[in-house]
């Protein structure tokens, strides 16, 4: 089953995903998967592999552009404790827990967007705060809004990475 996307095309006649202004373009083949790439303007984007089972139907990459990729990967196996999923020409696909996320070198580099990982408690929050107190925008607080803990630091490229904890149960603890 294909995505769902319109029938207007944009003008490099990839389908648009009307929603998001998103275009999909064939990213090519991933362990025998047919892999598509999202792009948008400003940011690199995302890619979604499709699967035959419908229980996973989807998982997904996102992407960033990077000046300096072995500096920033570095900076995410070392000191957020990511591994490395796949390595490739260029970019660098990193895992932590089931977040997948990448970095492909570039001559320009894309700090939007916030890489937000969470964890299940405040305690484990404030070990990470310490671990990079050097980075942080501040310690970490409780956002009444959204019920979570957490705090904000800087990557190498100046992105904004959060690292929270829920203070609700969540949808698959219940």
């Amino acid at each position: 089953m294909r995505p769902p996307v319109s029938t207007v095309s944009n003008e490099r006649d990839r389908p648009v995903f009307p929603q998001s202004g998103q275009r999909r373009s064939n990213g090519g083949i991933i362990g025998g998967q047919p892999r598509y790439v999202f792009e948008r303007q400003g940011c690199v984007g995302g890619t979604a592999l499709w699967r035959r089972d419908p229980a996973e139907r989807v998982s997904g990459i996102v992407f960033f552009r990077t000046e300096d990729e072995a500096r920033v990967v570095e900076f995410y196996r070392e000191r957020v404790g990511a591994e490395t999923w796949i390595e490739q020409d260029g970019c660098t696909i990193l895992r932590h827990g089931a977040f997948k996320f990448g970095f492909c070198g570039r001559e320009e580099t894309d700090d939007c967007g916030t890489l937000t990982f969470y964890y299940d408690d405040r305690e484990r929050v404030d070990e990470l705060y310490e671990r990079f107190e050097d980075r942080a925008r501040g310690p970490p607080e409780t956002s009444e809004r959204y019920e979570i803990y957490r705090f904000f630091a800087d990557d190498p490229d100046g992105r904004t990475v959060e690292f929270q904890t829920f203070l609700h149960p969540l949808p698959d603890e219940e």
